[in-house]
């Protein structure tokens, strides 16, 4: 049968949808299948299409990237980072080494203590691999219980708390441990208290809220804590990611008001029970009109963590460093209010550091290290309080090496000066007040009074902390990180590499045939280090780096979410728009480099919260 192309045509049109639906979907499972899907960041807008990954995709793209190896502190930064994300250090030089500045030195102590596998006696240990101390003494901060939870062993109590599953590369020869269910218990109801014991005499083998793991499991958690922090992030993030439910299933809405946003905050994160208290969140501020795609929940955390440092907000916490300005719980309001009130807003602070660390929120506040050993149980001693009070530390120090300590007139008691103007003396100990110090025990004097700076004084709203961030976070999941690797996770980088943000940034197609993207960097490295943290609050609802950098720049629920510059037709007076909510900024084609730096230094004049306009 002879058919015209008439014929034809008409014959073939009524296949065409359905070609078009098999080409289209075939397209697609190649396109997932070899990573090349993207997901469009705004509806309706060709630009800014986001890589279509979460921060464990990249941590695991990230996973065979050249390193260096900081030579101070030993982290391991990617080779495009000049210092260190740990310490500042810079990379590598020939010649010699200068001397290491109070910070290098605090952060090289980051890995004095280990947990170590005592294979004769199969127990485990923490393990002294730094250098000699001023005095031969460390204490482990202990949670203890009546409770049968703290004292238990086996391999079944895992079961109540986390799964560990190991990845090939550190599984130990002796398998993984065994496997559980994501579901752990409110801590808030346990008879928990603190107690401090001779790291030297303990056992192990307790995470913070005193409960026994078996050796076992505790051989894949050392593998895993020896890891670099790259991979051991990566395990953290699969943890998590195991531990929430999909946002179809589980959502939490979080409503604030800003007049009021640090107690609605508070009764938020408090209110927070069984599997909502790791769920994923949705933020919004009343009376204002914002698409929660990241930049409403990181300005959020911003300015809930902000006022929680505030001390005429709360009092909480104190600066107790003024050389690198770091707070720490405030011991002078201890006097009048250890109520239960008092001590829930501790709690809550502790379950708003869990939810940023299952958020991936970076908080713009420097907290105390010693503060970060405590929370994880890392043992303590007497150097720790030189980043705790230099001061004190100094004081203490002459104490223990001047020749006539007995003219100090010194008693095994502390002054505690309150801020409602109370004065009190604490016994360090029995009958304190009336024990002179001298050379036959001063360095009794000295360990009292270490303890007692650091822990004694703040044990009731430190018990609360750790109760509150292991409301959340399941205390397995943190032991395998040290102190400045959990601040890091928290704070992030408080320092913005310009170049990072350049190599991290999309721009549209009509930007590129123009010199203001040159310009633009040209502008913002030439900032002051605070402006440039306000023009990055501008445009993301946050001032501080992720710890991935500029590639970990996310959406609400976890999604990267690359910084934007977006060209847009210029007319005279037009000033750039943010997007925070995308990480977007629309930049107006300006004819000359003078015009784009008078247009961000009026952007920056204004205040960067707020989600009113876009």
């Amino acid at each position: 049968m002879v058919v015209s192309p008439g014929e034809f045509v008409n014959y073939l049109l009524p296949l065409v949808p359905a070609g078009i639906c098999v080409v289209a979907s075939l397209y697609t499972c190649f396109c997932t299948t070899h990573g090349f899907h993207r997901v469009p960041l705004l509806d309706h807008e060709f630009l800014d299409f986001m890589p279509g990954i979460d921060r464990l995709e990249l941590e695991e793209q990230l996973a065979n990237e050249a390193r260096w190896t900081c030579a101070v502190c030993a982290f391991k930064n990617l080779d495009t980072t000049l210092e260190c994300n740990l310490c500042g250090t810079g990379q590598p030089k020939a010649g010699g080494q200068e001397p290491l500045t109070t910070p290098q030195r605090l952060a090289r102590r980051r890995r004095r203590w280990t947990r170590d596998i005592d294979d004769d006696n199969r127990r485990v240990v923490w393990t002294d691999v730094g250098a000699n101390s001023i005095m031969d003494r460390s204490w482990v901060l202990e949670v203890v219980s009546s409770a049968s939870f703290g004292l238990a062993g086996s391999d079944s109590d895992l079961e109540c708390c986390i799964r560990i599953a190991l990845t090939p590369s550190s599984t130990s020869a002796k398998g993984p441990p065994p496997a559980a269910t994501s579901v752990w218990p409110d801590v808030a109801s346990m008879p928990l208290k603190l107690q401090w014991s001779p790291s030297q005499q303990r056992d192990a083998n307790c995470t913070m809220l005193g409960k026994a793991l078996s050796v076992p499991v505790w051989e894949g958690l050392v593998a895993i804590s020896r890891l670099m922090f790259s991979s051991k992030y990566a395990w953290f993030l699969q943890q998590v990611a195991d531990m929430r439910l999909p946002v179809a299933e589980l959502r939490l809405e979080v409503k604030s008001c800003r007049m009021t946003l640090l107690a609605d905050a508070t009764a938020t994160l408090l209110d927070l029970q069984g599997p909502t208290r790791c769920a994923i969140a949705r933020h919004q501020f009343d009376g204002e009109v914002a698409i929660d795609a990241g930049a409403v929940q990181r300005e959020w955390y911003t300015l809930v963590a902000q006022a929680w440092m505030d001390p005429a907000t709360t009092g909480l916490f104190d600066i107790t460093n003024r050389t690198n300005n770091s707070y720490y719980v405030n011991p002078k309001q201890q006097h009048n209010d250890n109520s239960k009130s008092h001590l829930e807003q501790y709690r809550a602070f502790g379950r708003f550091l869990g939810r940023a660390l299952l958020d991936g929120q970076v908080l713009p506040i420097q907290l105390n290290p010693v503060l970060f050993q405590l929370l994880l149980g890392i043992p303590v001693e007497f150097e720790d309080l030189e980043c705790l009070d230099p001061v004190v530390f100094k004081s203490l120090t002459y104490v223990l090496e001047c020749q006539d300590v007995a003219e100090l007139c010194l008693t095994f008691c502390a002054t505690n000066e309150y801020v409602d103007g109370h004065v009190e003396e604490v016994d360090l100990i029995d009958g304190g007040r009336h024990i002179c110090v001298d050379k036959t025990n001063r360095v009794q004097y000295v360990e009292t009074m270490t303890k007692y700076l650091i822990c004694g004084r703040i044990q009731d709203p430190l018990m609360a902390m750790v109760k509150g961030l292991y409301d959340i976070v399941p205390p397995e999941l943190l032991v395998i990180f040290d102190h400045k690797e959990l601040e890091l996770i928290l704070c992030g980088l408080a320092v913005v590499d310009v170049q990072d943000w350049k190599r991290n940034t999309v721009t549209s197609p009509n930007l590129t045939q123009t010199r203001l993207v040159d310009w633009f960097w040209d502008v913002v490295g030439a900032m002051e280090t605070h402006d440039q943290a306000k023009l990055l609050q501008f445009t993301t609802g946050s001032s501080r780096v992720p710890v991935q950098g500029f590639k970990g720049l996310t959406s609400y629920d976890g999604r990267i979410c690359y910084f934007t510059l977006n060209g847009v037709a210029y007319a005279a007076g037009k000033y750039p728009v943010v997007h925070a909510c995308f990480n977007r900024l629309d930049l107006p084609l300006y004819p000359t480099k003078d015009l784009l730096q008078d247009a961000l230094s009026t952007l920056l004049l204004s205040d960067p919260t707020g989600f009113n306009t876009v």
